[in-house]
């Protein structure tokens, strides 16, 4: 029987392999582990091997339908090899796959009674049960004599002295309780059940992981962050001992990554609970899990919550701006949307974005409002309840009473049962007046921080229409300046140039023993005209420039042309003014052709040259250029000996107007033409550090 079985479902698995292999293309060793496990499962073996292949298949398996297949013949051999535990871990397998469909989680319930009695199949009972009550129940708002009668039916049917049973009647108390409200009652008896499951054993861990995930979304949605981080602690723990388990009995496939990422998002989500330490801790883990599993990092990019609970807890206000802005109004956000808000309000007001803070506040008053009026109608709903349960503790005590025969000292049981129910109803009475006038005193105080914002964003936008007045003043006096320097450098280009001709025409008509006198001078005036025309030049260009007036005509040009062209530029014979500076000129291995405006390419080396020549009285200036195949760019490089750049100016210098020698001619604009001059050929301007005994700069362009 038992080799027909596992024919069968080897039969089944080859003929489904495909589905197995690419259920997750991300990974391939998942794959050749599961041929892997095949090859073995072929070859035959003891039941207790064949067993222990199907489960390591079935933990590698991804599709659903085809999981429950596995589940089934893992379950058909386990049930002809009598092996129980199996059977029971499969069944409870089964049913979690099964959550919704209870005509099956009644089959599965029906299958767990032919287990042998032990605490194993009690928890299994325990579960299918929890699963079947959660699918029956609708999650529409029940009356509180609906919830009353439902718990009265618990009791009925089954004895509270069992504590499985008493588990599943607090279960499904507490799941009727959450229809009717989520406030301090539901927690409350939340805990009881929490109590009574850590009571007995329960070896599959399915029954805790099921509590444990919904009082750790109770406390945390509560804010109750201390209970929410310790029920997820015990679900952690809880993970770790599964871990262990499954790896002790073969089966290392087991996953339980998501497990731990939700977890750990839910600890991050109550940061204000979590110290500095584990705030971080718990963070690193996340990133460390998406890096290994293709789910988790999908789910960390589209759901951010993990990020914005970091930044949060860090300070990094506007990182979390960023990502709340991007998920808040998502679909699939709506149950964390009060939450985000409210730390939208907190990031918003720590950085000072009063639009984003008013924006936050006005959705928040919405929710808040909201939550007022709902959180009465809960705690009318709470006080219903609490009302109904007295009434059954005291039928219940009376029937007891009735039983007994003995009068007086029931109905002295009867007084102090009405009468610590009483103090218990007056309790949580005082508890839920004071914190309904605790939430309309934060509803009020954020109606005024909402006032004084939109007050606040009435005085920003006004000054915003000022700013954007003395901005159009500004835009038109800055029109009006380019307009006069444009206007004064043709006015005053002529006059200089006749008069450097009319210098010049003096001298010639001089005979020779004076005109060599009167040569200086003609000197002087044409070095100080052509400096004019430079600082004319360098500020019409740099009104183009920032005005993005100016133009790029890139066309095909030799990169040892537009070298030679800017040296003949700025020195007559390639040489310097200066007798005791040499000229060098360093062309490339070999010439090659450059798609750029060789016009402006030029004036970027001339200035570069020309502040060489300012500053070097002794030595050399070299010019020369290299091809980089592996960035595809051509590097100029003008050298000098002369007096350097100083340690940390590597950048100011570049600032206009910015002058190393207050002495040396010009007005500081030549290095800072160059860099706009590189910007809009796509290249860059720097100083090379590496470069001593003088000034060394790089002009690099693409090719």
């Amino acid at each position: 029987m038992y080799k027909y079985l596992v024919q069968a479902l080897l039969a089944f698995l080859i003929l489904f392999s495909p589905a197995v292999a690419n259920a997750d293309d991300t990974a391939c060793s998942a794959e050749s582990e599961v041929d892997s496990l095949y090859a073995l499962l072929q070859k035959g073996g003891t039941h207790a091997d064949s067993l222990l292949l199907m489960q390591n298949i079935y933990d590698l398996t991804q599709e659903k339908s085809l999981k429950v297949n596995i589940l089934k013949s893992i379950y058909s051999v386990a049930n002809a090899e009598a092996d129980s535990v199996v059977r029971a871990t499969t069944l409870v397998h089964l049913a979690n796959a099964l959550q919704k469909n209870v005509p099956m989680l009644k089959t599965v319930s029906a299958a767990m009674d032919s287990l042998p009695d032990n605490s194993r199949k009690k928890e299994g009972k325990l579960f299918v049960e929890m699963l079947i009550t959660d699918a029956m129940i609708a999650s529409d708002t029940l009356s509180a004599s609906a919830i009353i009668d439902s718990l009265a039916e618990q009791f009925r049917r089954a004895p509270a002295n069992d504590p499985y049973a008493r588990a599943g009647q607090l279960f499904a108390f507490c799941r009727r309780l959450s229809g009717a409200t989520t406030g301090e009652l539901l927690e409350q008896y939340y805990r009881q059940l929490e109590n009574v499951v850590e009571s007995v054993p329960m070896p599959t861990g399915a029954v805790r992981n099921l509590i444990y995930t919904r009082g750790a979304h109770l406390f945390t949605a509560n804010g109750n962050f201390g209970k929410a981080i310790e029920i997820d602690k015990k679900m952690l723990a809880l993970i770790d001992s599964l871990v262990a388990t499954y790896a002790a009995n073969g089966r290392p496939f087991r996953k339980h990554e998501p497990a731990r990422y939700f977890c750990y998002t839910r600890l991050l989500s109550n940061y204000k609970g979590l110290s500095n330490n584990e705030r971080t801790a718990y963070y690193n883990r996340i990133l460390n899990l998406a890096k290994v599993n293709p789910d988790i990092a999908a789910d960390l990019k589209n759901n951010e919550r993990a990020h914005i609970y970091y930044y949060m807890s860090t300070g990094e206000w506007k990182k979390a701006i960023e990502a709340i802005k991007r998920q808040v109004d998502k679909p699939n956000n709506k149950k964390y949307r009060l939450q985000y808000l409210q730390a939208l309000y907190e990031a918003s007001e720590k950085t000072g974005d009063k639009q984003t803070q008013l924006e936050a506040a006005v959705e928040l008053n919405k929710i808040l409002t909201d939550k007022i009026t709902k959180g009465s109608e809960q705690r009318y709903r709470e006080l219903q309840i609490i009302y109904e349960m007295n009434k059954l503790q005291v039928e219940n005590a009376n029937l007891q009473a009735s039983c007994r025969h003995d009068g007086f000292k029931n109905l002295k049981q009867v007084y102090i049962v009405v009468g610590v129910s009483l103090v218990a109803l007056l309790a949580l009475i005082f508890s839920l007046l004071a914190q309904n006038r605790k939430i309309r005193k934060m509803s009020a105080r954020q109606q005024k921080a909402t006032e004084r914002l939109r007050s606040e964003r009435n005085e920003l936008q006004g000054a915003q229409r000022g700013l954007i007045e003395a901005r159009e003043e500004a835009k038109k006096a800055d029109r009006l300046k380019t307009d006069f320097i444009n206007n004064m450098s043709h006015e005053v280009k002529t006059p200089l140039a006749a008069i450097v001709e009319y210098s010049r025409l003096i001298v010639d008509c001089i005979p020779g023993e004076k005109s060599k006198y009167l040569n200086r001078f003609a000197d002087i005036i044409e070095l100080n005209a052509r400096l004019v025309l430079t600082i004319m030049n360098d500020v019409l260009d740099i009104a183009s420039l920032e005005h993005g007036q100016m133009t790029v005509e890139k066309q095909p040009v030799s990169a040892d042309m537009i070298c030679k062209l800017a040296l003949a530029n700025v020195f007559e014979n390639n040489k310097s003014s200066k007798p005791d500076v040499k000229i060098i000129y360093e062309p490339g291995d070999a010439d090659f052709k450059i798609d750029t405006d060789m016009q402006r390419v030029c004036q970027v080396l001339m200035n570069l040259l020309s502040n060489a020549e300012k500053f070097t009285d002794k030595g050399s200036i070299t010019l020369g250029y290299c091809l980089d195949d592996v960035r595809d760019v051509v590097e100029f490089y003008v050298a000098d000996t002369g007096i350097g750049i100083p340690k940390g100016t590597e950048e100011t210098i570049f600032d206009r107007f910015r002058q190393l020698d207050a002495s040396a001619p010009g007005c500081g604009l030549g290095l800072y033409v160059s860099r706009l001059l590189a910007t809009l050929l796509g290249g860059t301007v720097r100083v090379d550090t590496s470069y001593h005994g003088g000034a060394r700069f790089v002009f690099t362009i693409p090719v």
